[in-house]
């Protein structure tokens, strides 16, 4: 529970409190399951400050310091932290409650090596904030405003941005894998050497973005994914930095977009350990039939010459081509 002397200090006001903090370094202010529902705490200093569990929904926290701080299953719903100095603070989920963070205003706030795991931002706005070396493993960033801002070196694999717009933001060297970027819009965004290995990117809006370096291993594009005027010079097709295209060299201006329009109407699957050709025709049968007739041809085979095939099968534009791939690999 939060420390009584600590919350009648934080009552009286910015100045009492932030010199308080000075004369009185090395306490560790308390103020766990605290309701600070709604108040104005602006510019004040939580660096290394307990506030697990507390209620800060609605609160003005517009350029404070929680540098450090300890916001595990905290509720920021709504909460003002424009400008905020979040530098490693810890605002992941530690039993069953995430931090809740949903309409959050974190404009322009630095959140450097922050602790966002399975953290919900629903909607929040993440306008120019700085969001370097920050962990979001399976945050939650639905329809999130995150223009702008700077990811160099996140992760946010299995990350759920579905709907996000990340608009000219920064995600070089990010880890993106596994992440649901289903209508999400990442015109003139710069994706340099990120991980973006079964993403699902159906439907976003890749326009004028930088894919130089990239992985996209098992990415998951649709004729409805924007691939307009990429800047790219090479990919990965598998991960870490491997299969690069073109193997040498990079490609013409254009070239990239060409590439994978035309990938939009075929699957690759992958047999590492030979392959049962009877039993993968048999499974592409099942497949058009459970699919309502979609139609399945294969258009290319190829031998690894390690054991290895890749067979490279036809699918309607509109075809889940993740669905493709499980059922082929459960099916045979």
């Amino acid at each position: 529970m939060a420390n009584e002397e600590h919350l009648t200090l934080l009552k009286k006001g910015v100045e009492i409190w932030n010199r308080w903090r000075e004369r009185n370094p090395a306490i560790t202010p308390d103020f766990s399951r605290a309701n600070l529902q709604e108040m104005s705490l602006c510019k004040f200093n939580f660096s290394r400050a307990d506030l697990k569990n507390a209620n800060l929904k609605g609160a003005d926290l517009r350029s404070a310091d929680l540098e450090g701080a300890n916001l595990k299953e905290a509720n920021l719903d709504r909460a003002k932290l424009s400008r905020a100095f979040l530098m490693r603070a810890n605002l992941n989920r530690s039993s069953c409650i995430a931090a809740f963070l949903n309409k959050v205003d974190l404009t322009e706030a630095s959140l450097i090596e922050a602790d966002f795991l399975e953290a919900e931002f629903i909607e929040a706005n993440l306008k120019n904030a700085n969001f370097r070396r920050v962990s979001l493993f399976a945050a939650n960033l639905r329809l999130a405003d995150i223009s702008g801002a700077n990811f160099r070196e996140a992760s946010l694999n299995d990350a759920d941005l579905c709907g996000a717009n990340l608009s000219e933001a920064d995600f070089h060297k990010a880890d993106l894998s596994g992440a649901d970027l289903r209508g999400a819009n990442f015109s003139k965004t710069k994706l340099v050497e990120v991980d973006l290995s079964r993403t699902q990117a159906l439907g976003a809006n890749f326009a004028e973005a930088t894919l130089t370096g990239a992985c996209l291993e098992d990415w998951n594009i649709n004729s409805h994914t924007k691939l307009d005027d990429i800047d790219c010079q090479y990919i990965y097709l598998r991960s870490p930095n491997q299969e690069r295209r073109p193997s040498d060299g990079e490609f013409a201006p254009g070239e990239f977009t060409k590439l994978f329009q035309k990938a939009l109407s075929t699957v690759d699957l992958i047999f590492r350990n030979g392959v049962d050709w009877e039993a993968l025709l048999i499974s592409l049968e099942k497949l058009r039939i459970e699919a309502e007739g979609v139609e399945l041809s294969i258009q290319a085979i190829e031998n690894k010459n390690d054991g290895a095939f890749v067979v490279r099968v036809n699918v309607p534009p509109e075809a889940n081509k993740a669905e493709v791939e499980k059922f082929a690999e459960t099916g045979i």
